[in-house]
């Protein structure tokens, strides 16, 4: 998620770098102070004036959302700068959804979380990197899990 914001941070890519080489395959993970003061750093510039932004119901709602197999993840923006940030752990259940099932869970979660920012917006637009999410709204009979979904 701190990669969406990444353009509004200065030298992004040197700071995450301690945090990036843990992600290796060839490397023990170790979290030393060296990965703490980076995450540090990168919560701080996260959080800083120049990235996060008072919401104006004028502007266009922006709402990027992300699952994994343990969790979801959303962030409400406006002209690139966020709004909001939200997440929450995947009960049992959830886990065992399908990749797909898990990201439209997270748009309905997302939508439901920042209800009082979209309500009534012109125009919200959903950012996801799950491309067959298109393809499930689109069957005239989906899957009964995801029609209930819709309702919502």
């Amino acid at each position: 998620m701190a990669t969406y914001s990444s353009h509004f941070i200065q030298n992004y890519a040197t700071l995450c770098e301690p945090l990036r080489r843990l992600t290796r395959q060839d490397t023990n993970w170790n979290w030393g102070s060296e990965q703490e003061a980076a995450f540090e750093k990168l919560k701080y510039e996260l959080s800083s004036d120049t990235v996060m932004t008072y919401f104006n119901p004028k502007h266009e709602i922006d709402i990027l959302v992300d699952a994994s197999p343990v969790g979801l993840g959303t962030i409400i923006s406006q002209e690139g700068k966020t709004v909001a940030y939200a997440s929450r752990s995947l009960t049992d259940t959830e886990t065992r959804y399908s990749q797909t099932e898990r990201e439209a869970l997270a748009i309905v979660w997302a939508c439901e979380q920042f209800d009082m920012y979209i309500r009534g917006a012109p125009n919200v637009k959903i950012i996801t990197d799950h491309k067959p999410l298109e393809r499930i709204w689109q069957k005239p009979k989906p899957p009964l899990r995801t029609e209930h979904w819709g309702l919502r």
